[in-house]
């Protein structure tokens, strides 16, 4: 995966750790899930870039668990670590507010999209089916984070 734009490229994504557990129904119907509880942290890292001295390197690393399930109600647990990594071009061109942009509307967003679309991969042959990680509201996220 390469995305790039003026001053910025999405250029990598990793699963790091990913932990799907299958909580059974009592008889051997089949339910369709709505909603499971889920929980979001992550960290930004910035790094040089070795190669040349403009340029930034953003990692991401997103913790997230799905449906931690003391009453043992069927469902998934998802626990997982993704790092996303990014480049800022020209990182000294830019000021503070357009990087902080960058970060809140296109690289946390971008990250997350991946993130959806694996959870959908990995549980999409379940006993539930395909879950899809409902949206994310960015906002309290970055809130919570102390942004």
């Amino acid at each position: 995966m390469n995305i790039k734009s003026k001053y910025f490229d999405f250029y990598d994504f990793k699963v790091e750790q990913f932990l799907l557990r299958t909580i059974p129904l009592e008889d051997n119907s089949r339910v369709k899930l709505k909603s499971l509880p889920y929980s979001i942290d992550f960290d930004v890292l910035m790094k040089n870039d070795p190669e040349q001295s403009n340029n930034k390197h953003l990692e991401f690393v997103i913790r997230i668990k799905i449906q931690i399930n003391p009453e043992k109600k069927p469902g998934y647990f998802i626990s997982a670590i993704f790092i996303s990594f990014f480049r800022l071009r020209n990182f000294r061109k830019l000021n503070k507010d357009i990087i902080n942009q960058y970060i809140i509307f296109t690289a946390l967003p971008m990250s997350i999209n991946s993130i959806r679309m694996q959870i959908s991969a990995m549980t999409s042959r379940g006993i539930y089916g395909e879950y899809f990680l409902p949206p994310v509201d960015l906002q309290a996220l970055l809130q919570s984070h102390g942004k």
